[in-house]
This record gives structure tokens, C-alpha cells and sequence, in this order.
């Protein structure tokens, strides 16, 4: 029902997602649309269990502007856990990206992922057991990365070729890096 729902999506619409594990097979795509926010119940409470995936795909991908996602957790994607491309105004806030199965070179790449986006904030949020960095903010410009906890990735947190990144606050230990 959720990749039924993320299909026909317009601006400005909000999806609220409850308490519970959501076992998916596809990535949740959102793109094309703008002012969309995906809202859980609550890290750890609200999860989306991509374990069944057969092929590689990221938890959430999306390209839109004034992207909120909020109060979830993505696990097990074969990919990236939560990656958000080419967009203006993207919030995440009390998000997880974790692989259950701990530290391996199987995992996703990379927990939570903004690339090529401009005024982001990623706050009080969780990655752990990337294959990569836990977090990693690339080629953005106005980042700002506040008490967040990355640990068990090869490197806790990465912020690259972006500019004007404020970070601090996090804790970021027991990472190769």
C-alpha cells in the first residue's frame, strides 16, 4: 500500500505511516513532486524492513524540494538507507538507517545520504553498520548536521566538496573512521 500511495502522490501531500515493522521489497521512491513529508510513529517504532529486497535498491530515495522526513527507521536496504538528491529544503529528523545483521561489508553503502542538495538539516537522528559513511552529507550547500549518533560505519560521518556545513553535537564512535 505504501509504494501505491508514493505513486500517486502530489505537492504538498503527507503521508503518516503507524507503529509497526512495514516489510518491503522495492525502494520507496518520491520524486517528480515537491513539499512532501513522510512521517512515522517514532525511531524504532515505525520500521521499514527492507530485508526481503531482491535487488539493489536504496530504503528511500527522493528528489524533491521541501522534502521532510521524520520519526522512522530504514533497515536492511541493499543500498543507500535514506538518500535524497537534487532538492531545496530537505529536513531529516529522528530518521535511522541501521542493517541489523551489524558491521558488514554486505550492508548499504551509506545510512542517511543528501547529495547535490541545497539547505539541509539532519538532526537527532541514527546511523549505524554502514558499509561506508553513517552519515554523508556530498556536494551540498547550507548543511546543517546536529546531534546525530553514527557508529559501527566505516566512517561515522562524512561531510564532502559541500559548503557553508555547520555540524556539531553528534556523537560519532566505534567507526573504522
Amino acid at each position: 500500500d505504501l509504494l501505491e500511495v508514493v505513486n500517486s502522490l502530489e505537492d504538498g501531500h503527507t503521508i503518516f505511516l503507524g507503529a509497526g515493522t512495514f516489510e518491503l521489497e522495492n525502494e520507496v521512491s518520491i520524486a517528480g513532486v515537491s513539499g512532501i513529508s513522510l512521517i512515522g510513529a517514532g525511531m524504532g517504532v515505525t520500521l521499514l524492513d527492507f530485508a526481503s529486497m531482491t535487488i539493489q535498491g536504496n530504503g528511500i530515495f527522493a528528489v524533491g524540494d521541501n522534502f521532510l522526513i521524520s520519526d522512522l527507521t530504514v533497515q536492511n536496504s541493499k543500498k543507500d538507507g535514506i538518500r535524497i538528491e537534487d532538492s531545496d529544503g530537505v529536513i531529516m529528523r529522528r530518521v535511522e538507517a541501521t542493517w541489523t545483521n551489524g558491521p558488514a561489508s554486505e550492508n548499504g553503502a551509506y545510512g542517511l545520504y543528501p547529495v547535490r542538495v541545497q539547505n539541509v538539516i539532519i538532526e537527532d537522528s541514527k546511523a549505524s553498520n554502514a558499509s561506508d559513511a553513517g552519515i554523508y552529507v556530498g556536494q551540498c550547500t547550507n548543511a546543517l548536521v546536529r546531534n546525530n549518533t553514527a557508529n559501527g560505519n566505516v566512517a561515522g560521518l562524512e561531510i564532502e566538496n559541500t559548503q557553508y556545513a555547520d555540524v556539531y553535537g553528534n556523537l560519532v564512535e566505534d567507526n573504522t573512521g
